[in-house]
């Protein structure tokens, strides 16, 4: 009598379950990773759209009314501050303008030449009647800039002023100014001025990403450290 064929073992039950777990984990990063490109690719296509957005959270509201002085953000000078600063009182708004002078402790830029600068741009932008604010420059600087400011208008006996600054930090000097004149009474309307990085084209150049980045973590700084 022949021998019968020896049957294959079944195999245990548990080892249908590992190959499922295991295409299972498979399946996941691939998953993972398609989904990433998806979603990376509609944020860049529409990177026109919310990358402007992020930048704008740095700008300040702009409004303009009739004031008893215009108060230039001289902090980091501009140039184009005066050129606004000229349009601005050509347009009757204020004649009086103020222009804090800091002094960074530790500079060794002498105050003649910063005042020599002002000079210069108010001269060249054909702005009537610059008058410089001796300025502490201590850190948080636009904060205590705005608090050497807030003095002078007080002694002057103003309720208004408007503040023109740079676009990428107009909201944190904004914010800086109404901490503390608001308290006073005194009212703000902001002018923010765009430069070379703009909500627009920042993205467009690593000198801009580094701009909205510096600024954003200042912002923010500010908001939680400095201003409450």
């Amino acid at each position: 009598m022949a021998p019968s064929p020896s049957r294959s073992r079944p195999r245990p039950r548990g080892h249908a379950s590992i190959r499922r777990v295991r295409g299972a984990l498979l399946r996941r990063p691939l998953a993972a990773l398609v989904l990433v490109s998806v979603v990376g690719t509609i944020f860049y296509a529409q990177r026109d759209r919310w990358l402007p957005a992020v930048a704008a959270t740095l700008v300040c509201k702009p409004s303009l009314a009739r004031a008893d002085a215009i108060v230039i953000d001289n902090v980091v000078p501009n140039y184009a501050l005066f050129e606004r600063t000229q349009q601005v009182q050509k347009e009757g708004v204020a004649t009086l303008v103020l222009v804090p002078i800091p002094e960074v402790p530790g500079d060794p830029t002498p105050r003649t030449v910063s005042l020599g600068m002002m000079d210069l741009m108010c001269g060249i932008a054909k702005v009537a009647s610059c008058t410089p604010i001796p300025a502490n420059g201590q850190e948080p600087i636009s904060l205590t800039v705005a608090g050497d400011v807030a003095r002078e208008i007080e002694r002057r006996g103003a309720h208004s002023i408007v503040l023109v600054t740079s676009e990428l930090r107009s909201r944190r000097t904004d914010e800086a100014y109404r901490k503390v004149l608001a308290p006073l009474g005194i009212r703000i309307d902001c002018q923010p001025v765009p430069g070379g990085s703009t909500v627009d084209n920042w993205y467009t150049t690593t000198h801009g990403v580094q701009d909205v980045v510096l600024q954003l973590g200042k912002l923010w700084y500010y908001r939680l450290v400095v201003l409450p």
